[in-house]
């Protein structure tokens, strides 16, 4: 039986548990420039919610995100809890971990977050790298040159000069 997909407007709660020592550092809302985004964990959950694929537009157009009332909306329901049990597994394993719990109307969704995807427990797959790539080059140098730099780099150790592979980024 398949389960149906998480609806934004369900959403009652957003629990994130982080290590307590760290939890005031991703509790940072709104964020006040693009740097600031990538460690604002209630807009990253908002940004992942709403549009489901990380993009470099969640950095570079943050001011546009913002003004969404649906961005704000689940910023505001999101809460960053720090943890001492979380701290303790820190220090004894070295592992950083991030439990995920959203309440919804019908549901209660629970995870537990080890690694994230990329770390080296758990990489990418060829597949998704490729995807990554061309989703966040592409708006910075074009669809047709992030392709293009992707094919350049498949064969890296066949291109003449690197310079080939320069050229495409540069335009």
């Amino acid at each position: 039986m398949e389960e149906e997909p998480l609806r934004i407007e369900e959403i009652q709660e957003i629990e994130v548990r982080v290590p307590t020592k760290y939890a005031k550092n991703f509790d940072y809302y709104p964020p006040r420039s693009h740097i600031d985004t990538a460690s604002s964990i209630r807009y990253l959950i908002a940004m992942l919610l709403k549009t489901k694929v990380p993009s470099s537009s969640w950095y570079s157009d943050y001011e546009k995100y913002l003004q969404l009332e649906e961005v704000n909306s689940i910023a505001a329901k999101t809460k960053i809890i720090g943890d001492d049990d979380l701290d303790n597994l820190l220090k004894e394993k070295g592992k950083f971990h991030t439990i995920v719990v959203i309440i919804t109307t019908k549901r209660k969704f629970h995870k537990t977050i080890e690694y994230i995807k990329g770390h080296p427990k758990l990489p990418l797959s060829k597949e998704e790298i490729k995807n990554k790539f061309t989703a966040l080059s592409g708006p910075v140098i074009g669809d047709r040159n992030a392709s293009l730099a992707l094919q350049k780099l498949e064969s890296l150790e066949s291109l003449a000069s690197v310079n080939d592979l320069i050229a495409v980024l540069h335009r």
